[in-house]
């Protein structure tokens, strides 16, 4: 069956069109990267914890604030039980909040702490939401109160979404308080 002219173009556009309409939809193809600064507010899910979050590039895996760290067994897998604390709020008049968590383990790593030594940590999975988006991410767990920020967010959580900009803080302008 031999098509005419029209219909060949037909054929074309539509062929193009459904090319076009693959890349843009398809749900591996990130938009631009977003550009925050070094220091950004995160709120950790689901408890609505808002907390102050480091972006760092020299870090590779994020790591987040957690004290009385257990392990135990379920069904033969290992979990851990941790507190994580919502930090003083002096302007809303708000206290301390511990809430007790409790999450399968990915896998244990060691980290190299910056005076030589090295330590087994835990990673779990935590959600968050930073400048109106949700990320689920690895994250071990560890004690970062002898730092100013209790979450850290390394290379793998935003190495297809943020840029640093080092010369800014608190840029993201897109709220996360409304985010399911």
């Amino acid at each position: 069956m031999q098509l005419n002219y029209t219909q060949n173009m037909i054929i074309k556009i539509l062929s193009n069109a459904v090319l076009l309409l693959s890349v843009l939809f398809h749900p591996y193809v990130n938009a631009e990267p977003e550009v925050l600064g070094w220091l950004e507010s995160a709120l950790i899910k689901p408890w609505g914890i808002k907390v102050r979050a480091k972006l760092d590039s020299g870090a590779l895996t994020s790591s987040i604030h957690a004290t009385q760290i257990e392990e135990y067994h379920m069904d033969d897998e290992l979990w851990v039980r941790f507190t994580l604390t919502q930090p003083i709020n002096k302007k809303n008049n708000q206290s301390e909040k511990k809430i007790v968590v409790e999450r399968p383990v990915i896998r244990e790593t060691k980290i190299k702490e910056h005076v030589g030594d090295s330590m087994i940590r835990y990673v779990i999975e935590m959600e968050f939401c930073l400048n109106g988006k949700n990320y689920k991410t690895p994250v071990t767990l560890t004690d970062r109160s002898n730092f100013h920020y209790p979450l850290l967010l390394g290379r793998r959580t935003l190495k297809d979404n943020v840029l640093i900009d080092p010369g800014k803080t608190f840029t993201a302008n897109k709220s996360c308080l409304h985010k399911k």
